[in-house]
């Protein structure tokens, strides 16, 4: 447990490094080329080859929330991006690293662009507060104009309030 190879030295370079770990290997020129990333054979030296999860040099790039089926560490399952050995015994009952939350703000937002809010939780009888800062999260500008018509979509994705036309210079005249 804990190496990805063996090579039977101690060497770094040659795709199994000194503390047994896989070093990936480089993008292929030619996908016909043996041992190099994106020819769709998992070869000496890598985790895998393409897909989510693996990363340009095919070695894989751990659990993330941010893949199309999120992958956590500890959660009982091998997903997208990890090692099985991520996954071995049961879980330890200690709180996890991330955890998730879905929301849309409607709050004030600060200078950088970010609206933060307290979010108190309770299991087993103990209580915990932490501050979570939403980066808004739309994605459509019809989606702020259907909170208020005067409210359009920022490059951040939050809805900010539509600049308004105070006066026009030169005034449109009729002469």
């Amino acid at each position: 447990m804990g190496e990805d190879c063996d090579d039977g030295n101690s060497t770094s370079g040659d795709g199994c490094s000194s503390i047994c770990l896989n070093e990936g290997s480089y993008p292929c020129v030619d996908p016909s080329d043996p041992n190099c990333c994106g020819n769709a054979r998992v070869e000496f030296g890598e985790d895998c080859d393409g897909g989510e999860g693996c990363g340009l040099n095919c070695l894989l790039q751990g659990s993330s929330y941010l893949y199309s089926t999120p992958s956590f560490c500890g959660d009982g399952a091998v997903g997208t991006g990890e090692e099985s050995g991520c996954e071995i015994g049961a879980p330890d009952g200690r709180a996890d690293a991330v955890q998730i939350a879905e929301a849309v703000g409607m709050g004030v937002v600060d200078e950088e662009g970010n609206q933060t809010t307290s979010i108190m939780a309770t299991a087993d009888g103990v209580t915990g507060e932490a501050e979570f800062t939403l980066l808004c999260g739309f994605t459509l500008d019809a989606e702020c104009k259907a909170i208020d018509p005067n409210l359009g979509l920022a490059a951040n994705s939050c809805c900010y309030p539509m600049p308004e036309v105070v006066s026009v210079i030169p005034a449109n005249d009729s002469n």
